[in-house]
């Protein structure tokens, strides 16, 4: 499924800088939503496979996967900006923002916003107690990626719980997504950025494993088979939507049907594309896209480049050449350690069971 991520993350590219000339693009608040679902199988998986005995280990697994990709792409932010190297954008980007050390704020609101950017889930937490939205990002998008953060604090208790208690909780969630939109608030924070609403998501995802599950303990399987057609299904739907995503990202059912389609398509498509190293790799480029695109908008916005196609297409070159950087030089070598963190604890434990007999 990494073509599909990586996709989607292109799409809150896209959102946000039309880099492509011709809209083949959904709506870069439903990619996010799209991502929630991904997230959710993906994480269901893992905690199902590998980390079911290790919560610990789990959360390192993600620390190591999220955090420090995000802080070289902050920390050159927060140097290109004191060097005058990024533009001022509404959208994305302001030198004198909390991160800055030339900036002046007040003590309390200095540390809050160092602890949200560095650690991406308290600003999504204070949202959520408090119902205020809006602090001031390094970069905006980085937002959604504490959500998810507050959904892998989760995740090991919602993985572990059996069917009929599982439902329960999709149920609730369903209700509690509803409701904003019955009492007339927008779904722009209260369906898309705040976390208890947008719980509804990463269970669906993780239904959808659970679903992936149940097709993989049956005799046969055309996951393998058929799995690859799910992505044009996917792109085509996707690109039919767009005018209906752009109105609304949760309460149509042009949009819903997208949700759906890509819960169903997860389980094919995972079957399909799970031993692929190109799909990996490709897959591997979606969160340095999704990090660091804001990052290559300022850079490129402040070179002063008059012709607008050739900013975008400057802009998108930059992106991919950055993120397959990362994905080379930092996402591989973390893989290998994340790889290496579970095998040592599952040498450890093996060795551990065997004591445990001889005793």
């Amino acid at each position: 499924m990494g073509a599909l991520r990586t996709f989607l993350a292109l799409s809150v590219f896209q959102q946000h800088y039309s880099f492509w000339p011709n809209n083949i693009w959904p709506h870069g608040f439903v990619a996010v939503c799209c991502f929630f679902l991904i997230s959710g199988f993906y994480i269901s998986l893992v905690l199902t496979e590998r980390y079911h005995q290790n919560t610990e280990l789990f959360y390192a697994n993600r620390l190591l996967r999220l955090m420090p990709v995000w802080w070289i792409i902050l920390v050159i932010t927060i140097v290109a900006n004191e060097l005058g190297a990024l533009a001022a954008l509404d959208c994305c980007n302001s030198p004198t923002g909390v991160m800055q050390p030339s900036s002046d704020y007040p003590t309390w609101e200095r540390v809050k916003g160092i602890a949200s950017n560095i650690l991406l889930f308290p600003v999504a937490l204070e949202s959520m107690l408090t119902g205020e939205f809006g602090r001031p990002m390094a970069a905006g998008q980085m937002y959604t990626v504490g959500l998810e953060i507050l959904f892998y604090l989760l995740a090991p208790f919602l993985a572990r719980a059996n069917t009929r208690v599982f439902c329960a909780l999709l149920v609730v969630a369903g209700v509690i997504h509803i409701i904003p939109h019955f009492y007339g608030l927008p779904s722009r924070p209260w369906q898309y950025e705040f976390f208890p609403t947008v719980m509804l998501f990463f269970l669906l995802g993780m239904a959808s494993h659970r679903l992936y599950a149940a097709l993989s303990a049956l005799p046969f399987s055309c996951g393998s088979r058929f799995g690859w057609l799910m992505m044009p299904c996917i792109l085509t739907y996707a690109y039919f939507i767009h005018d209906a995503a752009a109105q609304d990202l949760t309460n149509n059912r042009e949009v819903w049907g997208l949700y759906l389609l890509i819960c169903l398509a997860m389980p094919l498509l995972f079957a399909a594309s799970k031993t692929s190293r190109i799909d990996r790799f490709v897959g591997d480029l979606s969160y340095p896209i999704y990090a660091s695109h804001f990052l290559v908008m300022a850079w490129v916005e402040n070179r002063g480049i008059v012709d607008v196609s050739a900013r975008h297409w400057m802009a998108f070159g930059l992106v991919i050449t950055f993120a397959a950087v990362l994905a080379t030089l930092v996402e591989g070598p973390l893989q290998r350690c994340r790889l290496a963190l579970f095998t040592r604890y599952n040498t450890l434990s093996e060795a551990d069971n065997r004591s445990l007999s001889r005793g």
